[in-house]
């Protein structure tokens, strides 16, 4: 049967409909956990005028629980399922952003941008060696063994903030045992070798790749800085975002746009403790912070069909930045702000002004 562009828009309906409820019903649910007070009549009024005029879906809940969070109640906060399925769509061309975000594919996305070392990957199937050339599980794994040492391997479509990260050694397997486990991987995966993160970042959560999320928005004909963030792990997670069932497990700092870290560290949901408290000292300076903005908006440049790009970005031991991932469908703004206030800043009537 055909399906026609009507059967198309109710099935979109459809789903953000529940979208929606599904969101609502988080921000219900950190709300009662944190007995967080009512908003008062005049800040129910000012949502009503900003968000409920332009959005009829748009409810006061996540506006409730940024103010719990921050200790200030600011209208222009961004509601999460407003911005996923009402602004969002607005900005990035989600058709196209699947294919966009094949991780396997960054190389010859974005060939100039620094990246981690690309030793191999199974596109729908199809086994590349280091160099896009047709390989053999066997042949990979005898690459692999000859280079020597831990790389990783992750899923390439269909996941983010570390779902399915492998941390794999050449060295303490023979290649026929490499071959059986390079297939256990499924059909879209990327191996890739180990970064060494900067020491300041190994302070946070010596365990984990803690990365920079760089969150960058098309204007105009340029690309400017929304915020930037660092996200770090908990020990023995391998990455920024451990998984403990279906809950995510992390902590997030504020960088200033002199690349000064916040002295406020939030947790995902919301609670609070000091940078001291995580071995980072009052008025640290993230190194490498100007090559990473720069890294980042050079990369959104080549992302043409898509304004709004969040960069996850570590930094090595020399300071420089290495690109980890983007992300172009579900970016995220709870915990960027937590630490920045309102999402879009600056931007805010402006984005705005796209959503009709």
């Amino acid at each position: 049967m055909e399906v026609t562009p009507l059967m198309k828009h109710a099935i979109a309906e459809a789903k953000r409909r529940h979208g929606y409820r599904v969101s609502q019903k988080m921000a219900r649910a950190l709300i009662n956990g944190h007995q967080a007070p009512d908003l008062i009549y005049s800040e129910k009024s000012e949502i009503d005028r900003v968000w409920r005029a332009r959005f009829p879906r748009a409810t006061y809940s996540w506006h409730r629980w940024y103010r719990q969070v921050s200790g200030c109640f600011d209208a222009k906060y961004i509601p999460n399922d407003v911005f996923q399925y009402d602004i969002l769509p607005h900005l990035n061309d989600l058709g196209f952003a699947e294919a966009w975000a094949d991780k396997s594919c960054y190389p010859r996305f974005l060939p100039n941008i620094k990246q981690p070392d690309f030793l191999g990957c199974c596109i729908h199937g199809t086994l590349l060696g280091g160099g896009y050339h047709r390989e053999t599980y066997d042949s990979l794994a005898r690459s692999l063994a000859e280079r020597g040492g831990v790389f990783i391997a992750k899923p390439s479509v269909g996941t983010c903030s570390g779902a399915g990260v492998r941390l794999m050694n050449s060295e303490s397997s023979t290649p026929e045992i490499l071959s059986k486990e390079l297939k256990k991987l499924g059909s879209n995966w990327v191996a890739q070798g180990l970064v060494s993160q900067h020491p300041l970042l190994a302070k946070l959560n010596a365990s984990s790749c803690n990365i920079v999320r760089v969150n960058t928005l098309r204007v105009g004909g340029g690309i400017e800085v929304l915020n930037s963030t660092v996200r770090f792990g908990i020990p023995g997670s391998l990455t920024d975002v451990s998984h403990d069932g279906n809950r995510e497990l992390f902590f997030v700092i504020g960088v200033s746009p002199e690349g000064v870290l916040s002295e406020i560290v939030y947790d995902n949901y919301g609670n609070r403790s000091a940078s001291e408290d995580h071995g980072i000292a009052s008025g640290s300076v993230l190194p490498g912070y100007r090559d990473m903005v720069a890294l980042a908006c050079d990369a959104h440049k080549e992302l043409h069909r898509f304004d709004l790009v969040g960069f996850d970005i570590a930094i090595d031991g020399s300071s420089t930045p290495i690109l980890i991932e983007y992300n172009l469908t579900a970016p995220g703004i709870s915990y960027y702000q937590y630490v920045h206030g309102p999402f879009f800043g600056d931007y805010f009537e402006d984005v705005l002004s796209r959503c009709v």
